[in-house]
């Protein structure tokens, strides 16, 4: 087979074990070029946590506010931690908070930052989650960086451990918008 079928073939038919792969190798190095008491460049939202720069802190508690927080409650899971933005907000309102992640950087990160005690730590392999029954699973935009196989191993796990009536709550922002001065839509370099 030629080199340019294969690259192809590679392109078109990605693993999951590449997919993970290649985010463990990155999410693994992001914590080093991160510090906190950073300002946001658009809120002016002081950088507490690891993530804090990928949205404004007003946003986030108003979608946690009307979309989560009413509807968590006991053990909850989350995939894609990170460095513990949305598992510090999350903490006070149940009674027991696993966050995962495939990089053990991001759960080192958090554990600095996290003061909650009902916080425990998963290292997972981007195919499965903690073996625990859940009465919430959520991933707070994790799922634009993998692939639809690995998504979906996913999803089958978050139904295979959760509650009969257990909220599941994944959100996927891709990008921001604002009108420049022609009025005309921008898309703002969100990395």
């Amino acid at each position: 087979m030629n080199i340019f079928k294969r690259a192809f073939l590679k392109l078109t038919q990605p693993s999951v074990t590449d997919n993970v792969a290649y985010n463990t190798w990155l999410w693994n190095r992001y914590p080093k070029r991160w510090a906190t008491g950073e300002v946001h460049r658009d809120s002016n939202d002081t950088l507490d946590f690891l993530g804090d720069e990928w949205g404004n802190k007003k946003d986030v508690k108003e979608i946690m506010d009307e979309f989560y927080f009413p509807y968590i409650k006991g053990r909850v899971l989350e995939i894609g931690c990170g460095g513990g933005r949305i598992a510090n907000l999350t903490a006070p309102h149940v009674t027991e908070l696993h966050c995962a992640d495939v990089a053990q950087n991001m759960l080192e990160t958090a554990k600095q930052h996290l003061k909650h005690t009902n916080v425990q730590y998963f290292l997972i392999n981007g195919t499965s989650i903690p073996n625990y029954t859940y009465d919430a699973i959520y991933s707070f935009d994790v799922f634009v960086h993998v692939d639809i196989h690995t998504m979906w191993k996913y999803f089958l796990e978050a139904q295979k451990n959760s509650q009969a009536r257990a909220m599941l709550f994944f959100t996927h922002q891709t990008s921001s918008h604002k009108k420049d001065s022609n009025n005309s839509q921008v898309r703002k370099n969100t990395e």
